[in-house]
């Protein structure tokens, strides 16, 4: 299985490499579930989400998701749905450092962290859905709602456009952008650390009251 997870002072810190482009398969989403759970049930005060280099995720696997037939897919992208918006609820901070690329569900999953950073060089950040055929699920703009404006958002999913780490640094996505791999985690650490000092009850209570609502009426209306 391709996710680890170690905490250090209080800092968790989930990796995923499974050697290709960090695909998203059930498996990965049982065991990152499970992961989440564990990070919580430590007493982790912060938690850094990363992926390999020049990966932090293709998102789930096309090929298999594009098969299936109407049913097995939106079963399969509520399951996704769930595992996502669980990180977007997770009562304590949650940071991305976005190593690569990160399309489809891994660009999710960056979106679903509390804040982002991301390596600079020919990477893409895209939401592919339209362009292989699935449509936009009314669960995606929640996950979205404290990463992107609402107008750019709009026009990238609809448009399946990939941006740049740049263009998504120059958008608010991304709070810092680096060339260099290890001066970028050395940043990440630092917010994961100053974080870990606040009070963690008041910023879970404090993330519950701003996402809380939002996350329970769209995981209601999964199927």
């Amino acid at each position: 299985m391709s996710i680890t997870c170690q905490i250090h002072n209080h800092i968790a810190t989930i990796a995923t490499d499974d050697g290709k482009v960090n695909v998203m398969t059930n498996d990965w989403l049982n065991q990152f579930s499970r992961t989440l759970d564990e990070v919580c049930a430590s007493g982790a005060r912060a938690l850094v989400l990363t992926g390999r280099p020049g990966f932090f995720s293709a998102g789930l696997d096309v090929k298999a998701v594009t098969q299936m037939d109407a049913a097995a897919q939106k079963k399969h992208l509520d399951y996704f749905a769930q595992i996502a918006l669980k990180l977007y609820g997770l009562p304590l901070p949650t940071i991305a450092l976005v190593t690569g690329h990160a399309i489809a569900g891994g660009f999710i999953m960056a979106s679903a962290c509390d804040y982002r950073f991301g390596v600079d060089g020919p990477f893409k950040y895209q939401l592919s859905e339209i362009a292989i055929g699935i449509a936009i699920p009314e669960w995606l703009p929640v996950l979205f709602e404290a990463s992107l404006p609402r107008s750019v958002f709009e026009s990238v999913a609809l448009s399946a456009r990939p941006l740049s780490p740049q263009e998504m640094h120059e958008n608010g996505f991304l709070m810092g952008l680096d060339t260099e791999p290890a001066a970028l985690a050395g940043r990440t650490e630092e917010l994961a650390a100053q974080l870990a000092q606040l009070s963690a009850q008041a910023y879970a209570e404090s993330k519950a009251m701003m996402r809380g609502a939002r996350v329970k009426a769209t995981l209601a209306g999964l199927g």
